[in-house]
């Protein structure tokens, strides 16, 4: 499997300042969340690698209103399809607890069941804790 943090870590787009991605498996695109360049701010936005050139776009006020929605009062962040898993932005990295260990997270995978108004069936937290070990949590939806 395509290492899809890494494509985007590596995207001059995204620049220095990524905190994670959230990947869905309806198709390729991606959801970047980043610190906003020369600002305290986050700000997220699609890479939309279904299309030619990989275009990046705007949230829709439907999806900034649901699932990928965000507020950030600093140095709290909480992501709508997480609701119980607040973040704490500490420099570049998001924080949050993963399988009872403090993690900075990376990578978010939300696996949708249904076609035509798909509903999200589960989400996969991925994060590295803090001896460089690898963590995984799955949250039901």
């Amino acid at each position: 499997m395509e290492d899809v943090y890494s494509k985007v870590a590596s995207d001059p787009r995204v620049g220095k300042d990524l905190l994670f991605i959230v990947t869905r498996s309806l198709n390729r695109n991606v959801i970047v969340y980043r610190l906003r360049p020369d600002s305290d701010d986050v700000e997220c936005f699609w890479i939309m690698y279904e299309k030619e050139g990989a275009p990046i776009e705007d949230l829709n006020m439907i999806e900034r209103n649901t699932c990928y929605g965000f507020t950030y009062r600093a140095p709290t962040l909480q992501i709508a399809a997480m609701k119980d898993h607040l973040l704490t932005i500490q420099g570049h990295n998001a924080m949050v607890a993963l399988s009872g260990k403090r993690c900075r997270i990376y990578q978010v995978d939300v696996a949708m069941k249904g076609s035509i108004m798909p509903k999200v069936h589960h989400i996969d937290a991925h994060g590295v804790d803090e001896s460089g070990d690898r963590r995984h949590q799955r949250i039901n939806a």
